[in-house]
């Protein structure tokens, strides 16, 4: 039942125009099906509750989208070109926070709205992981060369390059000091260039 104009049924479902206000409903219940024209966009969802915003621009759901299968259950973002980008976007209250999917070059990113800048990428090449910021774990990280070279380099171009160590007693430090002349040193500091043994 409802408000609508030009539908007919077919084979494959119920197919036509709605107008501007129109409405189509089932049943008589609150919570029953309605499919309306709200200013423009289709509005789907139950006689109280919209739930799905169709406009000229977006599809916006009012809860949760589930993909559900028997098997194996994915969700699909196909970008037109290499140099375009697929990206899924969280937001709180409309305010972008994080981002992740491909980049222009295909490789895939973790983008914090926050920092403005791809804290995580990782090439789709060569699966090489390259952070942005500083890296914490609570338990270690292991280097497992698999049937090669393992290796673990620190780089800082025009900067000091070590390793600092540390157990809330006492601190020691090892690698290059930039400012003497890119020396190699152990220093009883959390950092290179203090108390230099």
């Amino acid at each position: 039942t409802g408000n609508y104009s030009s539908w007919a049924s077919t084979a494959g479902g119920i197919v036509g125009d709605i107008g501007h206000g129109s409405q189509i409903a089932g049943g008589g219940s609150v919570n029953d099906f309605a499919l309306s024209s709200r200013g423009g966009d289709l509005v789907l969802g139950t006689n109280t509750v919209t739930r799905l915003t169709l406009s000229d621009t977006a599809a916006t759901f009012s809860n949760d989208v589930v993909a559900a299968s028997s098997g194996n259950a994915y969700m699909m973002v196909d970008k037109a070109a290499d140099t375009n980008t697929a990206f899924f976007r969280a937001r709180t209250a409309g305010d972008s926070k994080w981002g992740w999917g491909t980049t222009g070059n295909n490789d895939f990113a973790l983008y914090s709205y926050g920092t403005s800048r791809n804290v995580l990428t990782v090439d789709l090449s060569t699966d090489v992981a390259t952070f942005a910021g500083e890296v914490t774990t609570t338990n270690g990280i292991t280097t497992n060369g698999a049937g090669q070279h393992a290796r673990n380099r620190i780089f800082a171009a025009g900067f000091d390059a070590f390793i600092s160590l540390g157990d809330n007693t006492d601190n020691w430090a090892m690698g290059i000091d930039n400012s003497d002349d890119s020396a190699f040193k152990i220093s009883g500091a959390s950092a290179v260039g203090a108390d230099d043994k």
